[in-house]
């Protein structure tokens, strides 16, 4: 299994793969979503051990914003919740370089990125693309469902 770990070559690929990835979430409507959230499931296991979440901190520096004020304070200070609000991505306040202070006591959003592991990947796969573009275990997993899938892209 190839793995692709540069952050910045995935943010390329991500770019280069819009429309490739767009044609692939019309195939995967037309899938059975249980059999789909098993392959997941199974890649996710295999791939997220390769890799250390807390030497990356890419998820942490575009932190989706939350759609309440108090949900937004776990991630930004008070006085930027107006400002960031509708920010496609902010950086968590608890962050410190790559390093989250509260690893330990992060949130449950926190504990749970990057979703694989949660079933209705099909459901969710646009902001699955989200992240496909800033978490190499979830571009690593997309692609080997293409694979595992033998789904080819036709332009």
């Amino acid at each position: 299994m190839k793995i692709e770990t540069s952050v910045e070559k995935i943010r390329q690929i991500a770019i280069d793969r819009n429309d490739e990835n767009r044609s692939f979430r019309e195939f995967l409507q037309l899938q059975n979503p249980d059999d789909i959230d098993k392959i997941v499931h199974a890649l996710d296991a295999e791939i997220t051990p390769l890799f250390s979440c807390v030497e990356c901190g890419v998820c942490c520096n575009n932190v989706r914003p939350i759609a309440t004020d108090e949900e937004m304070l776990k991630f930004v200070d008070e006085d930027k919740i107006d400002e960031l609000r509708y920010e496609p991505g902010i950086v968590c306040k608890h962050l410190d370089g790559k390093k989250c202070t509260i690893y330990a006591d992060r949130y449950d959003h926190c504990k749970q990125f990057p979703y694989l592991d949660q079933v209705g990947f099909v459901r969710r796969f646009s902001g699955v693309l989200f992240n496909y573009e800033l978490c190499p275990i979830v571009f690593n997993v997309v692609e080997q469902l293409k694979l595992k899938l033998e789904w080819e892209y036709k332009s």
